[in-house]
């Protein structure tokens, strides 16, 4: 497929997968509406959330303790490098969780020398609660004067969300079914500090680097899109139909 997408034919593709992927993250974004109490710290924590306390849950003083564990690898590794030291009670402002978008640099030769160019890639997102944006938390680890006491409630977020999430199969089993899988990935922006990515069923593909260079040249910004995987989204099964191929077979006498 990137082989196919070159100058003339890059803007009618980026359009057309810009609409395409606004009808997805509305879905993706309907799908986390209305599972959001599943999203829950207070129903893992209990008494260890702040203002939570009609929540209960049976372990909370194991899943609290472990988590403490979680908190110090992650906040402790660079380049976050934060005191992970934890208060007995957190304030967590739980919220429905929003979808960030997903960028990254990729690095292309130009006449001029390399160049680092920003990629948005419109089918992954990154999971947070509404007020922890991802671009400040990254604007907050990368700079060169870092304020531990705005970066730390960042981090503290981000890993009750993921700690919440990765502990509950029956919630990435369903996403996964609901063919908006939810995974646990690190993004060089943030080091070894883990973040949730949730994926569309099939994914888009940046354009070679000679067609990017050629964009970037004429649009006088260092920043491209990716672009709809044709191939992958035309070869797209369905599970459930998959499922059903053995039973299919099992019933032709």
């Amino acid at each position: 497929m990137p082989e196919t997408i070159n100058l003339d034919n890059y803007a009618d593709l980026r359009d057309i997968s810009r609409q395409f992927c606004g009808t997805l993250q509305s879905q993706a974004s309907g799908y986390l509406e209305t599972t959001r109490l599943l999203f829950r710290p207070g129903a893992v924590f209990g008494p260890y959330i702040t203002g939570s306390h009609k929540d209960n849950p049976r372990d909370a003083a194991v899943a609290f303790a472990s988590f403490k564990a979680y908190f110090a690898e992650v906040a402790s590794a660079k380049p976050l490098a934060l005191d992970p030291a934890l208060p007995d009670a957190f304030e967590i402002p739980f919220a429905t969780p929003v979808l960030n978008p997903f960028t990254y640099g990729h690095e292309i030769t130009t006449r001029t020398g390399p160049k680092t160019v920003t990629v948005s890639s419109p089918l992954r997102w990154v999971l947070s609660f509404p007020d922890f944006p991802l671009a400040r938390f990254r604007e907050l680890a990368a700079a060169p004067k870092r304020s531990a006491e705005e970066l730390k409630p960042f981090a503290l977020n981000y890993a009750a969300l993921h700690f919440v999430v990765t502990r509950n199969p029956r919630l990435l089993a369903l996403f996964e079914a609901l063919r908006f899988p939810i995974t646990s990935e690190k993004i060089p922006a943030l080091g070894d500090f883990p973040v949730l990515i949730l994926h569309a069923p099939a994914g888009a593909v940046r354009p070679p680097d000679d067609v990017i260079a050629q964009v970037v040249k004429y649009s006088g910004q260092d920043a491209i899109e990716e672009v709809l995987d044709y191939d992958k989204w035309a070869n797209l099964t369905d599970p459930i139909a998959e499922q059903f191929k053995p039973v299919g077979e099992s019933m032709q006498f």
